[in-house]
């Protein structure tokens, strides 16, 4: 009795490990420094010229309310010199970098589809169907990416071994040809778009005319560096 008892006890564990490990692991805080505008994970001089721009008003910038929140280093509302003066000291290390208040990680999944899909259509003079936004293949990215930094950091391979295509099999997905890219970046979707187009696993998956669906996915442990996930399907 006690060896049937702890069978299925073993059973149960094993069953609720699996659960766990199949629920995307998304949600998280962005940490980002005072003075980090253009949100590439540093304070530059970069970031200094561009709040005085601002500032005095010859910049053509509308920045998000978090871009804002960055640039606003004195927290008073409102761009100003001093904001870029300190903005430049803190690039210089003559003041010491501070992190803004944590706020809730956002993939802005359309507006990165948009990105591949307008690179699409200039690359292959506008041969190619735009992707479709799949909020199915974006868990399965989701999931990818949380196995990616926490079990496996291959790109190829989960946690068990088996190839990533086992994952879509395991959420139902049907596909004919299947692509999985990943990215190490930012929080900004801009900033993996532009470092994606340059390498050429991606590239090549972004201009195949294999491809109709398209999920996006993210996981990050500390809220600065992420392990950004794009999974094609056609």
């Amino acid at each position: 009795m006690k060896r049937i008892v702890k069978r299925i006890a073993i059973v149960l564990v094993a069953v609720t490990l699996l659960a766990v490990s199949m629920i995307p692991m998304v949600a998280f805080e962005v940490k980002r420094y005072y003075g980090d505008v253009d949100n590439d994970g540093l304070v530059s001089v970069e970031d200094a010229r561009n709040i005085l721009r601002m500032a005095i008003e010859i910049s053509e910038n509308n920045l998000s309310e978090h871009d804002f929140a960055a640039a606003d280093i004195d927290c008073d509302s409102k761009l100003t010199v001093t904001d870029a003066r300190r903005t430049l000291r803190i690039a210089a290390q003559l003041e010491a970098k501070n992190f803004m208040p944590a706020y809730e990680f956002n993939k802005y999944e359309d507006d990165f589809v948009a990105l591949i899909n307008a690179y699409r259509k200039v690359e292959s003079d506008n041969e190619l169907k735009n992707l479709i936004l799949s909020e199915e293949l974006s868990k399965v990215a989701d999931q990818a990416a949380f196995e990616f930094v926490t079990q496996t950091g291959s790109g190829l391979r989960r946690g068990d071994g088996t190839y990533y295509n086992t994952l879509l099999d395991s959420y139902g997905v049907k596909y004919n040809f299947a692509d999985k890219v990943m990215c190490v970046s930012t929080t900004s979707y801009a900033q993996c778009y532009d470092k994606m187009i340059k390498e050429m696993q991606s590239n090549k998956a972004f201009t195949s005319q294999n491809f109709s669906e398209i999920g996006i996915g993210a996981y990050s442990k500390d809220g600065r560096t992420v392990y950004w996930c794009i999974i094609l399907v056609g």
